[in-house]
């Protein structure tokens, strides 16, 4: 008996000299360990996936069984134990070794069967498994309470019945719900129907009619993983992809089998009226091919036509009507959501005889329109609701007639110009320039754009009239426009004459913006920077093509210069090329006042090419852009620009130029003590001397970019530097270093979400162990792990991963290696957070998880 598993007052594993195990996974695999430590033996995989996923299709339900044994077996067999000297888990059945522990379900028993019943006392600590609410853990649960109530050993009822197992949701862009919500419970309960039954629905509705709060409130609800993706701000519909790639945290290629990998997951699309045509119509139908579990929630003002869909027009809130009695009144919800929002104005504000009658008046000439109401709302503290009244009846008539406004609320407008007009002037300007923002925008930003010291006071009067929005940060507050007051507010915006002005200063922003982030990307800070600018990416996006409209071709090439490395950390190479050439192809790009910063947006460029292997194109503009630098005369900018040159160089073969164009450029670096681009020159120097295959040659160039790179924080950099030392360590046949530091990179990848090099680490760390003959089992694991990151990621497979595993083929016998196999792939490659709690399973000691 190796473990003692305790399933009487909750599920612990014991094993002695070491502390309990009490927290697993999942919930799900502490209730499979729980199955299989109450009914020994060897259970069908069907079988468990019917028991424990029984709403997942086959193929979901087998990877969902995979991933639970293999964080077991991680758990019940550490290092010091041979693999399925515990946990036996063969293609077709899994269980525990019956000789390898003992329950105190079972000693209970042995208990009560000898009388004992001051040992049965002793372990009757609690109810069987508290907190598992499967059919078969309250059977036995309730079977044992049976059984030692009518002994004496419990009082009767001691052991209470059990409900409903609590869901826990993974959700991903879903506003937060900050106030309350009123009513739509019909149409809730109609679309969740819909969904369920698999059948893509889209709620149709007006602007302000309340149709993305429903379908955050859907989400918020859902029992599975829900995604919500807002694309008001989007131009065009090829850009969705990057929208829902950036909210799973995977390139593009990657954004299928990231919703894949979910349970019965939500996908939300939230004001997709203006991206019509072919585009997202091939997407959707696209998704929900390769993703039967895939569900579908779009909104929209118009119908996007694609098959399938069911639409679902979203009325107004029922109206009042004006004899209503006062309890009628207070159950309405679009009275209720009046009430509510008003009482944030003034606390007091209640509903009353008195003012029932106008009250109820009030929300029918605001038609129900759920925005409209809030907006009046706003007024409490200023006017009664008969004042309301007649302010929204004399602003629908005084407001001027505009194409396109038939479709939309008159009320709604109507609110929304007496709102304005009450404001002073201050605050108008304010409301006025909000329009120009994409995703929000942080106090600092509001003020810089309004040309303002503190602008909190301001946004804070606009938010309690329900003008603006605060939204959930990263760290920062906040503020947008509701969606259906944009145009509103844009129409003001241009009505005023300051359209240009405040675009000037909003591209102007957040070009220093960028390159302040950029410049956060070698140092300590760089997860905070590439988090921040996730966060700003719309107004980035704006300011770019404010940037290309305009005659400011030096925002341009600046904006673009400092986006492409975050474009490029995302695997986003089409978005960077197009802003770099859009911004070098402005008419103004070759300005003598603009040679600097086209010098830079040429070698982002380039290293964009490079990325791409377009080595001719890539090397055409990194020369262009050192001719630059050396016109300009300046020691910093040239190194660059050589340094450019050189990398190019160097990926497409020519080793000798690459040396000496980092040669000079480490020579012009070392005086000004720029550590950060010193310590990647010298990186790429050390690297270069490894393709060279003299890697004693390139060792003090590595070392010494490495202790600089840890000094200053720079992540990204050491990741680099340390994947190279690797490569040298094999030249050298030094293969356990070699693998140390491949360890040592991982946890550095997670830390920053660099996929990239995490897939290259794990599969050089295979092929490294396959010329070590170390052992196959581990060899298997690895190599599935490697490929499964890449493909889970859309990074495309190279000739050598098929090489390999033609390789691995013979290593092992079919039955086991397949085993192995799927274990790799259920692997999350960002288990791999630190040396300490990865090594058991996939470092250097992971050997012995193996092979014991």
């Amino acid at each position: 008996m190796l473990w003692k598993i305790r399933l009487l007052g909750g599920l612990a594993l014991e094993r002695d000299g070491f502390p309990p195990v009490t927290n697993f996974r999942s919930r799900k695999t502490a209730g499979l360990l729980a199955y299989f430590a109450l009914f020994p033996g060897q259970h069908s995989r069907e079988r468990l996936i019917d028991l424990f996923w029984p709403d997942d299709p086959l193929p979901q339900g087998q990877q969902s069984l995979r991933a639970a044994l293999t964080s077991l077996r991680r758990q019940v067999e550490p290092p010091e134990f041979r693999s399925g000297s515990i946990l036996l888990a063969t293609r077709t059945h899994a269980g525990l070794h019956p000789s390898a522990f003992v329950t105190d379900v079972v000693e209970l028993e042995a208990a009560l069967k000898s009388g004992n019943a001051v040992q049965a006392r002793a372990l009757a600590v609690g109810p069987l498994l508290p907190g598992f609410y499967d059919d078969w853990a309250i059977t036995a649960a309730e079977a044992i309470a049976a059984r030692l109530e009518k002994i004496g050993i419990i009082e009767p009822g001691a052991v209470p019945k059990y409900s409903a197992l609590p869901l826990t949701h993974k959700r991903l862009g879903v506003p937060p719900s900050l106030d309350h919500f009123f009513g739509r419970e019909s149409e809730k309960a109609q679309i969740i129907e819909l969904l369920l039954a698999g059948t893509p629905v889209t709620l149709m509705g007006m602007g302000g009619s309340g149709k993305t709060r429903l379908a955050a409130e859907l989400a918020l609800a859902w029992e599975g993983a829900s995604v919500f993706v807002a694309l008001a701000d989007v131009q065009d519909a090829s850009e969705v992809v990057g929208r829902l790639a950036r909210l799973l945290s995977v390139p593009p290629e990657g954004v299928t089998e990231a919703l894949a990998a979910q349970t019965t997951p939500l996908l939300v699309l939230d004001n997709t009226e203006h991206l019509t045509g072919a585009t997202l119509k091939s997407l959707l139908l696209s998704l929900r091919t390769q993703l039967p579990t895939l569900r579908l929630l779009i909104t929209s003002r118009q119908r996007l036509g694609f098959p399938g869909e069911r639409l679902l027009p979203l009325a107004a809130l029922p109206l009042p009507h004006s004899n209503a009695a006062l309890t009628s009144l207070a159950s309405l919800p679009s009275v209720a959501l009046f009430v509510d929002r008003a009482q944030a104005c003034r606390g007091d504000f209640q509903l009353t005889l008195r003012n029932a009658a106008a009250l109820a008046e009030l929300v029918q000439t605001l038609e129900g329109v759920p925005l409209a109401i809030e907006l009046a709302a706003s007024w409490t503290g200023v006017l009664t609701p008969t004042q309301m009244t007649e302010r929204v009846r004399q602003s629908r008539l005084a407001l001027p007639a505009r194409r396109g406004r038939a479709g939309r609320h008159q009320s709604l407008w109507a609110v929304a110009h007496s709102s304005y007009q009450l404001l002073s002037p201050a605050l108008q300007r304010l409301f006025r320039l909000f329009s120009v923002f994409r995703g929000g925008a942080t106090l600092a930003a509001i003020a810089a754009v309004a040309e303002e010291r503190s602008v909190e006071e301001s946004v804070v009067r606009l938010a309690e009239r329900s003008l603006v929005r605060q939204t959930i940060g990263n760290e920062l507050p906040r503020f947008a426009l509701p969606e259906a007051l944009r145009e509103f507010a844009a129409e003001r915006l241009s009505e005023a004459g300051e359209e240009d002005e405040i675009r000037y200063w909003h591209s102007y922003f957040f070009t220093r913006r960028a390159e302040r982030l950029e410049g956060q990307l070698a140092t300590e800070q760089q997860a905070e920077a590439l988090a921040h600018a996730d966060a700003e990416f719309d107004n980035f996006a704006t300011a770019l093509a404010t940037t290309q409209t305009s005659g400011h071709a030096e925002h341009a090439l600046r904006l673009s210069s400092a986006l492409w490395r975050f474009w490029e950390s995302r695997g986003c190479l089409r978005e960077a090329e197009a802003a770099l050439t859009n911004a070098l192809n402005h008419p103004d790009a070759n300005e003598p006042a603009n040679r600097d910063s086209r010098a830079r947006a040429l070698g982002g460029l380039g290293i964009v090419l490079l990325r791409k292997r377009d080595y001719v194109g890539a090397r055409e503009k990194q020369e262009t852009a050192l001719a630059i630098r050396r016109e300009l005369g300046e020691p910093d900018g040239i190194a660059i620009a050589l340094y450019n040159v050189g990398i190019v160089a160097s990926a497409s073969g020519d080793l000798a130029t690459a040396g000496e164009r980092l040669d000079e450029a480490i020579a012009l670096l070392r005086p000004i003590n720029d550590t950060h681009r010193l310590s990647t020159m010298l990186m790429a120097r050390g690297n270069l001397e490894v393709r060279r295959k003299q890697p004693l040659l390139g060792l003090p160039y590595l070392e010494e970019a490495r202790n600089v790179q840890t000094a200053v924080g720079n992540t990204m950099g050491l990741i680099y530097t340390l994947m190279a030392l690797a490569a040298l360590r094999y030249e050298l046949g030094e293969l356990e270093t070699e693998l140390r530091l491949y360890e040592e990179v991982l946890p550095l990848c997670v830390a920053i979400n660099d996929v990239v090099n995490s897939a290259t680490a794990i599969l050089n760390m295979t092929d490294t162990l396959m010329e070590q003959n170390a052992d196959p089992e581990r060899i298997v694991f690895l190599a599935a792990l490697g490929e499964s990151t890449r493909r889970k990621h859309g990074i495309p497979l190279l000739p050598a991963d098929n090489e390999r595993r033609i390789k691995l083929a013979p290593l092992l016998a079919q039955p086991h290696y397949a085993a192995l196999w799927a274990q790799g792939e259920a692997t999350d490659w960002q288990e791999w957070d630190s040396p300490e709690t990865a090594s058991p399973l996939l470092g250097l000691a992971a050997k012995s998880y193996f092979s014991g």
